[in-house]
């Protein structure tokens, strides 16, 4: 992780033309040569740029590089400012109609043949409408001594072209003409690209639907005066009304009014509650019935959602993983291998198989540049990551990276925080201490007061005592957390938990631990699926005893200080998960693989979580191992297909049984499976529930 420091800034850069991962790999490189510049990750779906530098390099010089390597650079505000990429959908669907209807005439058929330089002209017409920005990529690349998919169409594509001008215009004698090989694999390798630009505007999209759901103008309140102004322009401290039915632009705390929030967004969860002067509230909420005055506590770009919404913008398109590491590694050799085959397989033609016949030479060599396809490859990883992500979001689980999808797919250990994670506190009726000979009286004069609030002690006590009656309150009041109200003619107040009736203490509530709800399924299907499970706490020995025993843990610590923790995770081997929920959990969380926040209110340390939980709710973290379970699966399965395409298909193309036209419409069918793969992944996630995980789970143990 990069320290920001006083010496040091992070800058945003918005990158456009980005066509490959290979296109990623140029702008880094080159930006890291730059000194002063400490780390450079471009994400490939978004095209944002994040740079982390001295302060001493100008934003102008990291843009002049960029647009040295044929790429538009543009400085943002943020990571949240990134905008879809100009790729023109429309344009390019009548670009490649177009071609694709002057490509057919070029195709050799025996009804009819074009005149040669018909066909000149036609193939001419293609490469310019749809290999310009190709070309000038391959260029881009060529000069830096490098290779990508656009190298070798490319080289191919021109050869083709070239040959068939020098034959067309009777210098090569005797020769053919072969613009179809030109014209057929541009219109080909125009749809791949069109597919692939459909993959990640569909990422992005999300990423954008998410971030129209804050209002950009809020109304600030100056004394009594209502000003709208922009979201950006507010600062904590302020004030700013909120209408009924409105997003909540801002984190805050309610100053005036009382309404129901619905906090969808962020929970995953449909569940509405009431808040009133002293609650808080976040950015993503959505009021009620009731207008409300807030004062904003943190500006527009620290809030809660925003930082969410920026590990999420991280975590797509990134290239953190061992895969998508291990796969541009190989994209490249992949690039360099193909080229040698190529050179080889056409002096082999057109020195041994068929000696002189040069036509039959270039076809071959063309083919082999044009069938390849390396980029499916990268391009895979990516989309099958960015669909387990995206969909885990809709549920209330944020993900940090691709990094930490891969490695719970591979978790051995997980440990787990009592207090808090596990457990929870929650008002225990038994534990409403009252006078005996008043405890009816009293207990209304609770629950009276309580049902105007909807906090989780207040849902409990009314839980467990709904038989007793609710009063009629006047003067009710709830600020700064106190309860009050005047009931029959007395002042109650419920402060702290303590019951106070006209000043006089006459009852307490206290709590009691309790498993939460899923705690035990979750254990339990943890066992079965044979991973390594471990309870760790700073509480006393017999409670720790007492919820392990519960949980049917065998392995605990007790009395286990925040450092203690983390020395315990640094010294277990293999792939580690550390799942807590407070900020003493920090430091063991740093020493894990995969660290898990859970609990909707943790707003600091959800920045330094690698999963964040929205929704308290324990059994999440089986969703997320099989989700990533899936989406591993996935990668393999489209990589294994990858591998079967690219061998069969050059070993034809060697052989010779395999022309360019044919090839450039295989490589863009390998486009299309990527797309069919992610589909598929998105369909076998949307399925998943507990209730299937437990029926998979209890089949396997029964076998």
């Amino acid at each position: 992780m990069s320290i920001v420091t006083s010496s040091t800034q992070k800058r945003y850069f918005q990158i456009d033309g980005i066509f490959c991962y290979a296109c990623c790999s140029i702008i880094t490189s080159a930006l890291e040569q730059i000194e002063g510049i400490e780390q450079v990750q471009l994400n490939y779906v978004t095209g944002m740029l994040r740079v982390l530098s001295d302060k001493e390099v100008k934003s102008e010089e990291i843009i002049q590089v960029i647009t040295s390597k044929g790429y538009r650079a543009t400085e943002s505000e943020d990571a949240l400012s990134f905008e879809k990429d100009s790729y023109d959908f429309q344009s390019e669907r009548r670009k490649i109609l177009f071609g694709f209807l002057l490509s057919v005439p070029l195709v050799h058929n025996p009804w009819f043949c074009l005149n040669p330089f018909i066909q000149w002209f036609f193939a001419s017409v293609i490469l310019l409408l749809l290999g310009g920005g190709l070309y000038k990529n391959a260029l881009y690349t060529l000069s830096d001594g490098k290779a990508n998919m656009s190298v070798l169409i490319f080289l191919g594509t021109l050869s083709a072209y070239l040959y068939s001008v020098c034959a067309c215009l009777k210098i090569l004698p005797e020769s053919e003409v072969m613009f179809e090989a030109c014209g057929t694999v541009l219109v080909f390798v125009s749809i791949s690209r069109y597919l692939e630009a459909s993959g990640k505007m569909e990422s992005s999209d999300r990423l954008l639907r998410l971030m129209h759901i804050i209002p950009l103008e809020v109304c600030k309140l100056d004394g009594e005066i209502v000003r709208v102004c922009p979201v950006t322009e507010i600062a904590p401290g302020d004030r700013i009304y909120v209408d009924a039915g409105q997003v909540i632009p801002l984190d805050g705390v309610i100053e005036k009014g009382h309404t129901q929030i619905d906090d969808s967004t962020l929970s995953g969860e449909a569940e509405v509650k009431v808040c009133t002067a002293g609650d808080k509230v976040y950015a993503s909420n959505i009021t009620g019935f009731d207008p409300i005055t807030i004062r904003v506590s943190t500006a527009f770009k620290d809030t809660l959602f925003s930082r969410l919404l920026e590990n999420a913008l991280d975590s797509y398109g990134n290239t953190d993983s061992k895969v998508q590491t291990k796969m541009d590694a190989l994209s490249g050799i992949f690039l360099r291998t193909v080229l040698c085959i190529a050179v080889v397989s056409f002096f082999a033609w057109y020195g041994f198989i068929k000696p002189g016949d040069l036509l039959k030479a270039l076809r071959v060599a063309i083919s082999i540049l044009v069938v390849s396809c390396p980029c499916t490859l990268a391009l895979c990883v990516s989309m099958c990551m960015n669909a387990a992500i995206s969909e885990l979001a809709k549920h209330g689980i944020f993900v940090r990276s691709h990094a930490a999808i891969e490695k719970m797919s591979e978790a051995e250990t997980f440990f787990f925080d009592k207090t808090g994670t596990l457990t929870s506190s929650k008002a225990s009726a038994a534990e409403i201490l009252v006078d005996a000979h008043r405890e009816e009286k009293i207990l209304s004069y609770v629950l009276s007061l309580e049902d105007r609030a909807s906090h989780p002690i207040a849902r409990k006590l009314k839980q467990e005592y709904a038989e007793n009656r609710i009063l009629s309150i006047e003067n009710f009041t709830y600020e700064n957390g106190v309860l009050s109200g005047d009931i029959e003619g007395k002042h109650v107040e419920i402060r702290h938990q303590v019951v106070y009736v006209d000043q006089q203490v006459v009852g307490k509530i206290t709590y009691e631990e309790s498993i939460r709800a899923g705690s035990s399924k979750l254990i339990d299907i943890l066992k079965m699926l044979r991973k390594r499970v471990v309870l760790i706490s700073g509480d006393k020995e017999e409670n720790v005893r007492k919820t392990a025993k519960a949980l049917g843990i065998e392995e605990f610590w007790y009395g286990q200080s925040p450092l203690d923790k983390s020395e315990l995770l640094r010294k277990t081997e293999g792939v580690k998960v550390m799942v807590g929920d407070g900020i003493n959990d920090l430091a063991a969380m740093n020493q894990a693989d995969v660290s898990i926040a859970i609990g909707r209110w943790m707003d600091i340390f959800s920045d330094s979580s690698d999963i964040r939980i929205t929704q308290d709710r324990i059994l999440d973290v089986l969703k997320v191992i099989y989700v990533s379970r899936k989406a591993v699966e996935n990668i393999e399965l489209a990589l294994k297909i990858s591998f079967t395409y690219n061998l069969f298909a050059i070993a034809l193309c060697c052989a010779g049984l395999l022309n360019a036209v044919l090839a450039s419409s295989l490589m863009a069918i390998s486009s299309l499976t990527t797309v069919v793969i992610t589909r598929k992944l998105k369909g076998e996630i949307s399925r998943i529930s507990f209730a299937k995980i437990l029926e998979v789970q209890e089949k396997k143990k029964s076998v």
